[in-house]
């Protein structure tokens, strides 16, 4: 039986999905009928069950949904299960997942006055909110918050790029001259690889995210720190809050302890990356920071060094790690990573490798914590949202 009930309806599907994951990656124990549902089990009894064997009741709503029969019915069992001492059910916790103009939760939940976590918009800052109280209602440490940061074009970036560059003056010419291309055409066969958002980044096959590939093995890594004893590790998304209007907060995360930059190679050539990648903050400690520098046609990495060699330059940083890379290698960078498997592999060891703690450096008082603190407060947590 799992730590995490979660009661929601099928209008909200999407939100709750993504909400499911995001605790399944922490390695947090939690039933979502959609995807745990036993084949062949009695979905009456077995929701009881969970619920009663549960420390925390999550119900997902929005105005469409709080009334349902079905999420009442288990907000009903829920709230049996809470007053009944003899069951483990320590919280009922009410989760705005779509759309609620008219804040409509189920009666119950409204008698007793719980207040209602939001995670409607998706936002980054929601969902650190949420997994931070999550974790202390099941008395858990908190995971360490690793800032991590994808830049990659947009379809549309990639056409303003190439197509609006035509030869000989654009870009493309030149990409495909670097990995031995005849024509423009077969390059922008491969430039399917970019999506609506730098999120949908698919390196390898157009219908796998690199996003996806970073949760899977994240879950993993999760798991394996998990039954080592140590906090799992949460991923904080911020490209956008880096360089927006309310970025302070953002910048001091990004530079206080370990990070994980993804740059696509090809897109530092398009001038809003670039210009996003040449901002970035420095972090305190350089050998903190994880770098993957994806490279633009696995097939002809053998012909890419010179190209991508320049093309790092856009980094400052990266530019100096290849530089002093026989003398000085830095221990989480990976350029060039040339397939899906040796990204899962650098991604293993970049994930395991994040201390449990921040440790001082030199200088920067604030991250000195007393002895005997555990390194997490709900201050910290979420000084970047």
């Amino acid at each position: 039986m799992a730590d995490i009930f979660i009661s929601w309806g099928s209008p909200d599907a999407d939100m709750v999905r993504r909400l499911r994951d995001r605790l399944r990656n922490l390695g947090l124990s939690l039933f979502e009928y959609d995807a745990d549902m036993p084949a062949g089990a009695p979905i009456h009894q077995q929701v009881l069950d969970e619920i009663r064997q549960a420390q925390l009741a999550l119900v997902c709503v929005s105005d469409v949904t709080a009334e349902r029969r079905w999420i009442t019915d288990e907000v009903a069992w829920c709230y049996e299960a809470l007053t009944n001492p003899a069951k483990s059910l320590k919280q009922i916790m009410p989760v705005w997942v779509g759309s609620h103009p008219e804040n409509k939760l189920p009666q119950l939940v409204r008698d007793l006055g719980l207040a209602a976590a939001d995670v409607s918009s998706g936002s980054e800052a929601a969902f650190a909110r949420l997994i931070g109280d999550v974790n202390r209602y099941l008395g858990q440490q908190g995971p360490v918050v690793l800032p991590t940061a994808i830049f990659a074009m947009t379809k549309t970036q990639c056409n303003e790029l190439f197509l609006q560059n035509p030869p000989p003056n654009g870009k493309l010419n030149d990409v495909c001259a670097a990995v031995g291309m005849k024509t423009p055409p077969d390059l922008l066969t491969l430039l399917n690889r970019y999506g609506d958002k730098p999120e949908d980044f698919s390196p390898f096959q157009a219908e796998h995210k690199l996003v996806g590939s970073v949760y899977a093995v994240l879950g993993k890594v999760n798991a394996l720190r998990s039954s080592l004893g140590r906090r799992p590790i949460y991923l904080r998304w911020m490209q956008e809050e880096l360089n927006g209007p309310a970025r302070q907060d953002a910048r001091n995360l990004w530079s206080a302890g370990d990070s994980l930059l993804i740059v696509d190679s090809v897109s530092a050539f398009h001038p809003v990356i670039k210009v996003a990648l040449m901002d970035l903050p420095e972090p305190l400690d350089r050998a903190r920071q994880a770098v993957l520098w994806v490279p633009p046609y696995t097939q002809h990495t053998a012909d890419l060094d010179g190209f991508l060699l320049t093309a790092a330059q856009v980094v400052g940083r990266l530019g100096d790690a290849l530089a002093q890379w026989d003398t000085q290698p830095q221990r989480l960078i990976a350029f060039d990573a040339a397939t899906a498997l040796a990204i899962s592999l650098w991604l293993h060891r970049a994930f395991f490798e994040v201390p449990d703690e921040l440790p001082p450096l030199a200088g920067n008082v604030t991250s000195i914590r007393p002895a005997g603190s555990s390194g997490w407060t709900p201050k910290n947590f979420f000084r970047s949202s």
